[in-house]
C-alpha cells in the first residue's frame, strides 16, 4: 500500500487533504463529506464527527469535478446507480443529493450534497483459515455473502494473494470496479499474488470468459455478482474446469435473490460472512458433504 494515501489524498481540496490522510492512516472504513456539516469518519465498530471541521459548498463541488476528472457528464451512469468509482483506485463514493427522476427511474443529480468515501484496506492473512476449509479450492467454487460492508471484498483480496502465493494457483481476479486490486495508473495497489492477474475495469461477464479463454486461470476472483449474463458466464467457467470464489450481497442464504440462489447452486461451497468488531465471523457450508462449521479471525 506504499503510496496509497497520497493517491487518495490527491482526489480531495487542500484543505481536506490532511484529514483525509490522518484518518486513512488511523484506519477509517468511511469519510462521510455532508455540505454545512461536521466531517464523520467511521472506523471499525466506531465513528467520530469532528464539529471543528465543517464541510463547505465549494469542497463538496471540488470533490465531485475530482472524482469524475473535471468530467462530470462522463459520469451520469455511474451516479444514476448512486456512486462514482474514483478513477483507476478502486475507491467508490457514494452520493447524496437532489435526484431528477422520471417515473422509476433516476435520471440525474440536479445538486450533489455529499460522499459516503468507503476506504478499501488490507488485512493479510484474514482468509488463512477458509482457504484451508475449502483446500485451496481444489474441486469446488465458492460463494461468499453479506450485507455492505460486511468485508466481502477485502476476504476477496486476500484470497487471491493466499491462493496464489500459498497454494500456487494461478488466480484471475475480474475486477470491473478496481475494488479488489485497487489498480492505480496501471498498478496493483494491493498484494494480490505473484500468480496473479487482473483484469481491471472490464464487466464481469465478459472477463469471466477473457480469463477463460486467455489467461489460463486455475480460479477467478470477482466479486458483487448477481445478473442473469454473469450467472452464464460463471457457468461456463466452471464448464471449462475453472474454480470460482464470487462474492454477493445478502443477509442470509434465504434472502438472496433468484439470479444468485442459482450461482450458489453452482457452488461447492458457501460463506456468510459477518463482523463482530474486529472479528470476522464465517458460517461456513461445504454443500457436497454438508459440513457445517464457524471460521473466526
Amino acid at each position: 500500500m506504499t503510496g496509497f494515501s497520497d493517491i487518495l489524498a490527491a482526489f480531495f481540496p487542500q484543505r481536506l487533504r490532511q484529514r483525509i490522510v490522518a484518518a486513512y492512516e488511523d484506519g477509517a472504513e468511511e469519510i462521510h463529506l455532508r455540505k454545512n456539516k461536521p466531517l464523520h469518519v467511521v472506523y471499525d465498530g466506531k465513528d467520530e464527527i469532528f464539529d471543528d471541521y465543517i464541510v463547505t459548498d465549494d469542497e463538496i463541488r471540488e470533490c465531485l469535478e475530482s472524482f469524475c476528472s473535471h468530467s462530470v457528464y462522463s459520469c451520469e451512469d455511474e451516479m444514476r446507480q448512486g456512486f462514482i468509482t474514483l478513477p483507476s483506485c478502486g475507491i467508490r463514493a457514494g452520493i447524496c443529493g437532489d435526484v431528477l427522476t422520471d417515473g422509476d427511474t433516476v435520471r440525474r443529480f440536479r445538486a450533489v450534497t455529499g460522499f459516503c468515501i468507503r476506504i478499501p484496506h488490507e488485512h493479510v492473512g484474514c482468509s488463512r483459515e477458509l482457504c484451508k476449509a475449502i483446500s485451496g479450492l481444489d474441486g469446488g467454487s465458492v460463494l461468499i455473502a453479506s450485507p455492505p460492508a460486511g468485508g466481502k471484498t477485502t476476504l476477496l483480496r486476500d484470497m487471491a494473494r493466499e491462493l496464489s502465493d500459498e497454494y500456487a494457483k494461478k488466480v484471475c481476479i475480474v475486477d470491473e470496479r478496481s475494488e479488489i486490486a485497487g489498480c492505480a495508473l496501471y498498478s496493483e495497489s494491493f498484494d494480490v499474488g505473484k500468480r496473479t492477474d487482473v483484469l481491471d475495469g472490464c464487466p464481469k461477464a465478459q472477463g469471466l470468459l477473457m480469463a477463460v479463454r486467455t489467461l489460463s486461470p486455475n480460479v477467478i476472483i470477482t466479486d458483487e455478482v448477481g445478473s442473469a449474463s454473469e450467472l452464464e458466464s460463471i457457468r461456463r467457467a466452471l464448464c471449462s474446469g475453472v474454480s470460482v470464489a464470487v462474492s454477493v450481497h445478502a443477509e442470509s442464504e434465504d434472502g438472496m435473490s433468484e439470479v444468485c440462489r442459482e450461482i450458489m447452486k453452482l457452488m461447492r461451497y458457501t460463506v456468510l460472512l459477518r463482523r463482530s468488531g474486529k472479528k470476522r465471523i464465517m458460517l461456513f457450508h461445504d454443500r457436497q458433504t454438508g459440513e457445517k462449521s464457524v471460521i473466526e479471525n
